[in-house]
């Protein structure tokens, strides 16, 4: 018989971590009880696909060469409205990092992270009316169509209108809504150190700064140098301009979440967090924003014309909003990165892309929320 108490902390482990199997949350909490549990993976865990693996048994990893195997991708947004397979292109496996600014704001993420694939013309990518076509320029691609959810607005695919990759009938798949399941293996380790990057110089800086000069585990009230610690001014908004906001960022951690929702709304790879109080938070401009509610404790602002993903605001903190780093205007801020930061944290790691490859930056790795 299933003891009331542990049901009980499973489905609320469940609530704060939406996307997790229960199986898992409960074998989690069971490891937990027994006394063998572990709430942070250690610092050298880079990815999921070696997970338990000792280290001396790890693949290497090493370029190679695509196989002509077929294969089919499945793509679902966060709501579940937006559902659809897409076979990549036979001897084709490419994987893009786009850094351009527009690519980081509209997905509001460190870059936007795709795949090629067959374009299948718009009718497909509309998933049967379900989906949203935002125009716009990507710096690397020129004129592009974005492919978004209208309902839960997850970025689902960039679509070129121009240049190379258009004249080759190729569209870019947004890889942060790819079910994991459906990659194999071999391409997702394949992903992880092959990838083709665009506009590289217009990389986000806080996407790799460290806090207090690599002391992760300085967690007093002051600075590297001692002094206090500060607040910082920033603005951003979202794609289209429609929603703007400012706010001074509170001392404490940028979280970069990889949990599923943060992937599917962003379509990439992960989404960067840092608490402001609501005192130090306003909005400059919101023609078109919405706070929509995405998990059962907490809502997100969202713009409804360009799909931007802003805040989030949990039910638990009401006197703080969170803005999304990827919104930030580049101009607002400091170009000692590393500084601005108190503490940097990779969040829910244990639901991380198997593409993706966490950096060896010996900051802590939770396999859960904080």
């Amino acid at each position: 018989m299933a003891d009331p108490a542990m049901e009980t902390m499973v489905q609320e482990v469940c609530r704060l971590n939406p996307g997790v199997p229960e199986q898992e949350v409960r074998e989690f909490l069971l490891a937990q009880l027994q006394g063998d549990f572990e709430r942070e993976y250690p610092t050298s865990f880079r990815s999921r696909l070696d997970e338990g693996l000792p280290r001396d048994e790890r693949p290497v990893y090493k370029r190679r060469r695509p196989s002509g195997e077929a294969v089919e991708l499945q793509s679902r947004c966060h709501c579940g409205l937006c559902a659809f397979g897409v076979e990549l292109v036979a001897g084709e496996s490419m994987a893009i990092r786009c850094h351009c600014a527009a690519c980081r704001r509209f997905h509001t993420s460190a870059y936007g992270a795709f795949v090629l694939v067959p374009d299948k013309g718009t009718e497909f990518w509309q998933c049967g009316g379900n989906a949203l076509l935002y125009r716009e320029r990507c710096s690397a691609l020129g004129s592009v169509d974005r492919v978004m959810c209208q309902r839960c607005f997850a970025k689902l695919a960039t679509l070129p209108l121009e240049g190379e990759q258009r004249q080759a009938g190729r569209a870019l798949l947004a890889l942060g809504a790819v079910t994991d399941s459906s990659v194999p293996p071999s391409l997702a380790r394949r992903w992880q150190v092959d990838f083709q990057e665009f506009e590289v110089s217009s990389a986000a800086l806080w996407w790799t700064a460290t806090p207090n000069g690599g002391d992760s585990n300085n967690n007093n009230n002051t600075g590297g140098d001692g002094e206090a610690r500060r607040s910082h001014l920033c603005q951003g908004g979202c794609s289209c301009g429609g929603c703007r906001f400012e706010a001074a960022l509170l001392p404490g951690e940028a979280q970069h979440c990889y949990c599923q929702i943060c992937r599917q709304l962003s379509g990439s790879v992960a989404q960067t967090w840092v608490p402001a109080s609501n005192e130090s938070f306003r909005w400059t401009k919101q023609d078109s924003l919405r706070l929509v509610r995405t998990t059962s404790h907490g809502q997100r602002h969202i713009c409804t014309r360009c799909g931007g993903v802003l805040t989030i605001v949990y039910d638990a903190q009401p006197d703080c909003t969170w803005p999304v780093v990827g919104a930030l205007d580049d101009s607002s801020l400091p170009v000692d990165s590393d500084g601005m930061w108190y503490g940097v944290i990779h969040i829910c790691c244990s639901m991380m892309q198997t593409w993706h490859r966490l950096p060896d930056d010996n900051l802590p790795r939770l396999k859960f929320a904080g």
